[in-house]
């Protein structure tokens, strides 16, 4: 299921493309808080890159992987796999700028 806000159609049509497999959008529902997090409860795990959404599946005590930029925002602090504020949330960080590779 993709949580994309915004008009994303393009994203998802080469997903579709490159990797041949269908999913869910709910995009509606994602312009909705309350919608967005009753999406989210009923997930298993959340991956994500720095958005609302982390924070929101963060909140629900979701798990929720997020996919960190060498240089982060504040709240994703400097170093570590975690956040001390949301447990749930697990934190791959990116080891040099523009390198998403590894």
């Amino acid at each position: 299921m993709s949580l994309q806000y915004g008009d994303s159609r393009e994203e998802r049509d080469v997903f579709i493309r490159t990797h041949g497999r269908l999913f869910e959008h709910w995009g509606e529902a994602v312009d909705d808080l309350d919608e967005l997090a009753a999406l989210i409860g009923a997930l298993d795990i959340v991956v994500s890159v720095q958005t609302a959404t982390v924070h929101l599946a963060g909140a629900l005590g979701k798990p929720v992987w997020v996919a960190i930029p060498a240089v982060a925002e504040w709240r994703y602090q400097e170093r570590g796999e975690t956040m001390p504020w949301y447990p749930s949330a697990r934190l791959f960080r990116q080891e040099c700028t523009g390198e998403w590779g590894p």
